[in-house]
This record gives C-alpha cells, sequence and structure tokens, in this order.
C-alpha cells in the first residue's frame, strides 16, 4: 500500500459526534480516522460507532487522536452501541474518553468485538477509580474476543487495560496476544 492509497478523515471543529455510524456489515481499509486532539479539537462522541451489522478495521486503519470530553463519554475511538467489532490489523491509538479510551462496549448485550490482530495502543481513560475505565476497552454489555494482536500502553485510573462492569452482562476471553506496559 502506497501513501496515495491511503484516505484520511480529520475532525477540525470542537464539539463533534461520530465521524462514521456504522449500520451495516462494513469493512475498512487503508484509512486514517483522526479526531484532531493533536490541534486542541476535542469531540461529543467516539470517532466511530458500530450501531448495527459489523464493522472490520481491517490492514492500513488508524483510528486515533480523539477527545472525548462528555460527562459520561463512552469510547474515545469506537463505541459498540448495538453491532459487532472486529479488528484485523487496525490500530486504536492516542484516544481518550472518560470510560474506554480506545473502545468502549455498552447497551449491546448479544454482540462481540472480536480482536484478532493489530493494535490498540496509548489510550487513556479519565474517569475516577471505581466508577470506570479501561485505557484499551471498557465494556459493560457483550463479549470481548482476543485471539491476536497487542494492548499496551493504555493507562485509566481503574483498568490500565481492561475494565470489565460489575453488571454481569460482559465477558472478556483472552486466547492469544499481548496486553503489556498498561498502567492504573
Amino acid at each position: 500500500t502506497s501513501a496515495d492509497d491511503i484516505r484520511i478523515i480529520t475532525s477540525t471543529t470542537s464539539g463533534h459526534g461520530y465521524l462514521l455510524n456504522v449500520q451495516a456489515n462494513v469493512t475498512l481499509t487503508n484509512l486514517i480516522v483522526d479526531g484532531g486532539s493533536t490541534s486542541n479539537v476535542t469531540a461529543a462522541r467516539a470517532l466511530i460507532a458500530v450501531s448495527k451489522g459489523k464493522l472490520t478495521l481491517g490492514s492500513g486503519v488508524v483510528v486515533r487522536n480523539n477527545n472525548n470530553i462528555t460527562t459520561n463519554g463512552a469510547g474515545g475511538g469506537v463505541c459498540v452501541i448495538g453491532g459487532n467489532l472486529e479488528i484485523n490489523g487496525g490500530t486504536i491509538s492516542g484516544n481518550t474518553a472518560n470510560s474506554g479510551g480506545g473502545i468502549a462496549m455498552v447497551n449491546a448485550d448479544a454482540y462481540t468485538t472480536t480482536f484478532k490482530s493489530g493494535s490498540i495502543t496509548g489510550n487513556s481513560a479519565t474517569k475516577a477509580m471505581f466508577t470506570g475505565g479501561g485505557g484499551a476497552v471498557y465494556i459493560a454489555a457483550g463479549s470481548f474476543i482476543m485471539t491476536g494482536g497487542s494492548m499496551e500502553n493504555n493507562r485509566a485510573a481503574s483498568g490500565g487495560a481492561i475494565y470489565l462492569t460489575p453488571s454481569g452482562h460482559c465477558s472478556f476471553t483472552l486466547k492469544n496476544g499481548t496486553i503489556s506496559g498498561n498502567t492504573a
């Protein structure tokens, strides 16, 4: 893939909502979705919402630099609301939210996130200890299955890499992959 093949979506306006709202089966490749936080742009939502269907973040996809500052902000990079997410070569990095700096899974008991390959790195959750967390992933509902990839250098007050709520409607399964250098 050459640099000419990569497309970029960047927010330049503070208070932006979802830049992409997935409501069908969608596979993304060679795309950068940038929230603009390196230019002091703030957000009112995650960069990407998965509302229905399945989103696959494939090779060459980078979801980065979003600062979701809403009071109950869930998900800096991706918020799984009512669909499935697969990470198969994508990167989620440099995002911030109250819960789930990289990914938040909410309101979707029957849905699954599958992490096959790629990275979730350098994300942070800002909520106070035991009220939320998950620098990489916040799981309030649904199942997160990690079969590969890496979660590294994420941070939160609770669950530097992963935070599961005590709701009983969520699960995390680690089959393979690397979880290291996360801080809580």
